[in-house]
């Protein structure tokens, strides 16, 4: 039994190697890697890859790029390099690959960010001949397919988040931490991003985008950098507020595009413990002797009556300043004296008014003294002439 058996699996062993066409032009690495996770991105990437003409007879010849992307990554941003003109039987030689991982995002549509992504497969196509016009040696022939694989930084990162509330000092939020605030009162939170690309690189972040939200709150803010230099931080300061009362998560999401157009970005969890708004009541000083509601301490009249209704000082209210406070007086506003038409009023602010008024009455009473002596003066001077005149005529006669 155990010999049949044994016979059956060497024939199935037979056929499968049978049925297996060897692949006699040959990508000899088994796979094609860029980059690492702490890798800054940068316009082209390029790996030498080994390759072996195995057929016996046929010289390669044309060697051409197969790629088949995946992940977003583009066909065109993948190419080769100082191809060998021809692969001689059994000969070997390498061939530069170059990518440009222009688009390329560093982080997922959630801002994770991303492990190392594998973004196609490569192989080889080269035409097959042979001097002597082997027949074999006709056609083309595909190599091998290996995986190509991608992993660079994420080169934005939030450097702090910061809160204040109104008239306080800004205070730093720890990531899955919690901060107390008051149901309805505005905060403002302020946001520091570094762009890590090293300073050399010259790679700026632009169009950085900051949110703030929650699934527990009604919290949805939008704010944004418009660009940070490459190895400098941006700084950014808005205003939120919670109506809610309750305890509940904030997410903070922030991404940027490097010049390239790739999007790099991260997300900063924290937590808002919302509490009711408390109004505060001036505390109550229970020393008050005379229980006119004026603590003792600021009290000048210790003892006051407490039927007198009393000032801010605890003195009681005495308008006429007679002795006996207004609510036992039964006069108790003081005697307003009568004012002669001859005083001025300046408290209505018509002193102007009332000094023509006096000139023009003063003019009034001098012009009527000089009338009342002009007309005696004048009856006297006719009298005079007329007694002259008479005692003229008397002397003639």
């Amino acid at each position: 039994m155990k010999a049949v058996f044994l016979s059956l699996f060497c024939a199935v062993f037979l056929l499968t190697l049978i049925s297996v066409e060897a692949v006699d032009f040959q990508i000899t690495d088994s796979e094609l890697r860029y980059g690492s996770a702490s890798t800054h991105k940068q316009e082209t990437f390029a790996r030498s890859l080994a390759i072996r003409n195995d057929f016996p007879e046929c010289t390669l010849q044309n060697i051409n790029l197969e790629f088949t992307e995946r992940n977003g990554f583009r066909r065109s941003d993948i190419e080769i390099n100082s191809t060998p003109a021809t692969l001689t039987p059994a000969q070997s030689n390498t061939v530069l690959v170059t990518i440009r991982p222009s688009d390329f995002d560093l982080v997922d549509e959630d801002l994770e960010e991303r492990e190392e992504v594998e973004i196609g497969t490569f192989s080889l196509r080269a035409d097959k001949y042979n001097e002597s016009a082997n027949p074999n040696c006709s056609g083309s022939v595909t190599s091998n397919a290996i995986p190509v694989k991608l992993q660079l930084k994420n080169d934005l990162d939030i450097v702090s988040i910061e809160i204040q509330a109104e008239g306080g000092s800004f205070n730093s939020i720890g990531e899955d931490g919690t901060v107390t605030i008051v149901a309805e009162d505005d905060y403002d939170i302020k946001f520091k991003v570094h762009n890590t690309f090293e300073a050399s690189s010259d790679i700026e972040l632009e169009n950085i985008r900051i949110e703030l939200t929650s699934d527990d709150f009604d919290v949805d803010k939008t704010t944004s950098i418009s660009e940070i230099l490459a190895d400098e931080e941006g700084e950014k300061i808005t205003s939120v507020s919670v109506d809610e009362v309750g305890r509940g998560e904030i997410k903070v999401l922030v991404s940027g595009d490097d010049h390239f157009g790739g999007k790099h970005g991260q997300v900063f969890l924290f937590n808002f413990d919302v509490q009711e708004s408390q109004e505060e009541e001036d505390p109550v000083d229970e020393n008050d002797g005379d229980g006119d509601g004026v603590p003792d301490g600021q009290d000048e009249c210790l003892n006051t009556v407490s039927v007198c209704s009393v000032d801010a000082e605890g003195c009681p209210v005495d308008s006429d300043n007679d002795g006996t406070c207004d609510d036992l007086d039964p006069t108790p506003r003081p005697a307003q004296r009568d004012t002669s038409e001859d005083e001025v009023d300046i408290s209505s602010g018509n002193e102007n008014d009332a000094l023509e008024k006096d000139t023009a009455k003063e003019q009034t009473t001098n012009d009527q003294d000089n009338t009342s002596g002009f007309i005696p003066f004048l009856i006297g001077f006719a009298v005079g002439i007329m007694v002259t005149a008479g005692f003229s005529v008397l002397i003639k006669s």
